[in-house]
């Protein structure tokens, strides 16, 4: 789990019950409450070599890389009438992307300064916003929203089922995705918008740069000049293209995140004795 109080928890119950205890590792969570955990379980399946890296070291010869098997549900989900209006009236626009709940290592503003920066060049770029939140996070990014009086370019989708935003993207043509997390263990959103054939740019750390090469991002490492000049460059080669020619998913990705041999990997680890 990403919690290392539950990992810590369930670990106790497996070692009072002397049950096999595996533990799957999502976060790089170092408090030393993880030691128990790691000591007593038979392996440690980390989601990204980014993970696994940051695993203490007396542990690291537990420890296996398996990548999450990357999949949509919610696959009935249809677009408010409201959205498709929305969509509908901004068919000229440029849209960005932003995915995920809301903390401080998300970076969230720095999406709002990405947006601020474009708008000031050209105002026909759209922030999508689509995460969870408690309602005091949301109230500080309506208001830094607000401060840089960018209202009318940027919408949040808060609290919406998960998937929704792919239902957005697959009716908008000019889109791109900025994953600006830091540290990320992995960032499931980033496979998925690729999978939906979406550039992403994604900030240079933790597990974004085992997911992103040459055809299907860039990296980042701050909201440079460079980085605006580099997304408006990527939006009219966009245009050029249009939606008919998409850039196809390449195989060796499909077997990173969608691994037929999966589930019987996972089978296997749970058999050992």
């Amino acid at each position: 789990t990403n919690d290392g109080i539950l990992n810590f928890h369930f670990s106790i119950i497996c070692f009072f019950f002397r049950k096999k205890h595996i533990l799957h590792l999502r976060n790089t969570d170092d408090s030393k409450r993880n030691y128990f955990s790691f000591y007593f379980s038979k392996k440690i399946i980390c989601i990204s070599n980014f993970i696994k890296k940051n695993i203490p070291i007396y542990f690291k010869k537990k420890a296996i890389v398996l990548y999450n098997y990357v999949d949509f549900f919610n696959k009935n989900i249809k677009l408010q009438k409201k959205h498709i209006k929305f969509l509908n009236q901004n068919k000229k626009k440029f849209f960005l992307f932003f995915i995920s709940n809301i903390h401080k290592r998300k970076n969230p503003n720095l999406f709002i300064d990405i947006i601020y920066r474009l708008n000031k060049i050209d105002n026909n770029y759209i922030g999508l916003m689509f995460f969870q939140s408690d309602i005091v996070e949301f109230r500080k990014l309506k208001h830094l929203i607000k401060t840089k009086k960018i209202e009318n370019n940027i919408y949040i989708f808060r609290n919406y089922p998960v998937h929704y935003w792919v239902k957005f993207a697959e009716k908008i043509n000019k889109k791109v995705l900025i994953a600006p997390s830091e540290n990320e263990p992995l960032g499931r959103n980033i496979i998925e918008a690729i999978f939906k054939n979406i550039y992403v740019f994604a900030y240079n750390s933790g597990g974004h740069k085992e997911i992103i090469n040459k055809s299907n991002g860039l990296m980042f490492n701050s909201c440079s000049k460079n980085l605006i000049k580099l997304i408006i460059k990527k939006f009219s080669e966009i245009k050029k293209k249009s939606h008919e020619n998409k850039a196809k998913v390449k195989e060796k990705f499909i077997q990173k995140f969608q691994n037929k041999n999966y589930i019987k990997t996972i089978e296997k680890i749970y058999s050992i004795q």
